[in-house]
């Protein structure tokens, strides 16, 4: 079985825990290495571990970002980039033009009137010349 010790690193270090304090108390203080961990022990320890792990909400997401992404993605159809880097920059030059802000300074309401415009009127424009 592999092993991602760097997946255990980073959940210790984002709940503030010592890796070796964890395995020191996992192992009922037989050892503090995860070298020193059977398979079987690996695997009950990550699930153990995996636990921890805060699971995202919804109030976690930011507001407008599903309009943001729906734009991205009309852009990325009608070829505005060829990678993300370069269709969220033609997307903040329209912004710019189109609302006197870039793409992540839009407010809810201003995202989704853009939303509406790219789909309503640019997207079905593009797909009419093609």
């Amino acid at each position: 079985m592999a092993r991602n010790y760097a997946q255990f690193f980073a959940i210790c270090k984002a709940v503030g825990r010592d890796k070796e304090d964890v395995v020191l108390e996992f192992t009922g203080g037989r050892t503090d290495s995860l070298s020193k961990l059977d398979d079987g022990e690996w695997k009950e320890l990550m699930l153990q571990v995996r636990k921890w792990q805060p699971t995202k909400r919804p109030s976690d997401i930011p507001e407008g970002d599903s309009q943001r992404k729906k734009l991205i993605a009309l852009a990325g159809k009608m070829h505005w980039g060829a990678n993300t880097l370069e269709i969220i920059g033609r997307l903040n030059v329209w912004c710019q033009n189109q609302y006197q802000q870039e793409l992540n300074q839009l407010d809810v309401a201003k995202l989704n009137k853009a939303v509406w415009v790219m789909e309503n009127k640019i997207y079905k424009e593009y797909l009419k010349k093609i």
